[in-house]
């Protein structure tokens, strides 16, 4: 299973052996003295696996201890029932893209573990990678990917993007990066090829027996046409990385439009305390959210509101609510970038929890006749993260979910939305890379 990187990741080392029993040791020596008949190239080394787990709000500590490689080996291949001594092994690897479009992985050597599989290049930790308490995903990724490709990681574009979960196919947290390589498809495969004549002629150890290439847009089906048998979080991740998107989602608050509070009611009150009671009483009640989800409307609101607020600022009220959307600047580096992907055949949507008359007022805009449709959680009655507002999205204009990137300022919003097949891109108005955007299509 494999889940986005939306905290930070710690790997504490506790220096400690794991403790198995007795019954349990003499099965994986059982176990050990066959598969060595089997490749007597195995070697039972140092490997570590993770024993518990703390998950905080912003942060996943991992507490990892000592153990072998047959222990890995005898979980992997013949499974462990009690959950304590199960070897969760944590590892890191790469998803590599060529400057003209190819995902690369790996087909293990026939001497490996994993004998003509298919894996990104990537490993398990090695005592290499620890310093003092902390594990280095980093320093374990650099070298293996120099190992098994002889590529140097700081001279790639790569970040940490997703985590391989452990399940009951599979025994390992991995950490997944993604990597654009400043080569070509052929330039990778005549380094390569010069790599493994090298080792070949040194009698050194051969990880890799050939780079697997897959043209990005339809690198899912690509692979599956070959047999080989295939890590089982590969064709996951390759599904979640090779876009073929075709509709751009839009939010409207921090993604089209500036969003702040105290902006807006700085156009309506003169003093900070006149402004503070407007901020409150209107854009932080929970009569603005029933105005979001559709079950208040402005008349009701402004009833409301007038029975809470101060009466020389009820003559405020109607001004507020019918233009209080006009003060939020509008982003026009999101509104050239709709633009850019209309004249590209791309279609665009907004998926906002906002006001009906904020729908009204983007529709008389010049951006407004860019989109080809709109679900308001007003209209719909419904709001994100509910996954029900995604769907109806899907429903009401017959779309693929895996075609389609949203893009909105929330996480939580974001992750809901891949949870129904949708990419995702978490947006910053205060650090807009629009190009990242862009990334996603071919304009």
């Amino acid at each position: 299973m494999i889940k986005r990187i939306v905290k930070s990741i710690n790997l504490e080392y506790t220096g400690q052996n794991m403790n198995l029993p007795k019954d349990l040791n003499d099965k994986i020596k059982i176990f050990w003295s066959k598969a060595i008949i089997e490749t007597p190239t195995l070697y039972n080394g140092e490997d570590y696996a993770v024993e518990d787990v703390t998950e905080k709000e912003n942060e996943i500590i991992m507490n990892v201890s000592k153990t072998n490689y047959a222990h890995y080996l005898y979980d992997e291949r013949i499974g462990i029932d009690d959950e304590k001594y199960r070897c969760i092994c944590p590892w890191s690897g790469i998803l590599l893209l060529t400057n003209d479009n190819y995902w690369v992985f790996g087909q293990a050597s026939e001497k490996t573990s994993f004998p003509n599989g298919f894996q990104i290049s990537g490993g398990g930790i090695d005592k290499k990678d620890i310093y003092n308490t902390k594990i280095d995903l980093t320093q374990n990724l650099k070298r293996e990917l120099k190992e098994e490709m002889n590529l140097n990681l700081d001279e790639i574009k790569y970040e940490f993007q997703y985590i391989e979960y452990p399940d009951d196919k599979r025994n390992a947290y991995g950490f997944i990066a993604i990597g654009n390589l400043n080569m070509t498809k052929n330039e990778l495969q005549n380094h390569f090829k010069q790599y493994k004549e090298f080792l070949e002629k040194n009698h050194l150890e051969v990880e890799f027996n050939n780079l697997i290439y897959l043209k990005r847009g339809n690198a899912v089906q690509e692979l599956d046409t070959y047999n080989n048998p295939k890590r089982n979080y590969l064709r996951e991740l390759i599904s979640k990385v090779d876009y073929n998107i075709k509709n751009f989602v839009f939010d409207f608050g921090n993604v089209l439009f500036g969003w702040d509070i105290d902006d807006i009611v700085k156009h309506y009150a003169d003093n900070e305390k006149d402004r503070l009671e407007l901020k409150e009483i209107i854009f932080q009640s929970d009569e603005w959210s029933m105005l979001d989800n559709g079950t208040l409307n402005y008349n009701e609101a402004k009833e409301i509101f007038k029975n809470k607020i101060s009466k020389h600022l009820e003559g405020k009220l109607d001004e507020i609510l019918n233009s209080w959307y006009e003060q939020m600047p509008i982003n026009y580096q999101i509104c050239n970038l709709i633009k850019r992907l209309k004249r590209n055949n791309y279609n665009v949507y907004a998926l906002s929890n906002t006001h009906i008359q904020v729908y009204e007022y983007v529709k008389k805009l010049d951006i407004g006749k860019y989109f080809d449709g709109f679900i308001i959680s007003a209209i719909e009655k419904m709001m994100k993260p509910n996954k029900n507002i995604y769907n109806r999205l899907f429903e009401k204009y017959e779309l693929i979910p895996e075609e389609c990137l949203f893009i909105d300022d929330s996480e939580k919003n974001i992750l809901s939305a891949e949870e129904c097949g949708m990419n995702g891109y978490i947006f910053d108005i205060k650090n807009m890379k629009i190009g990242e955007i862009e990334e996603f299509s071919n304009i």
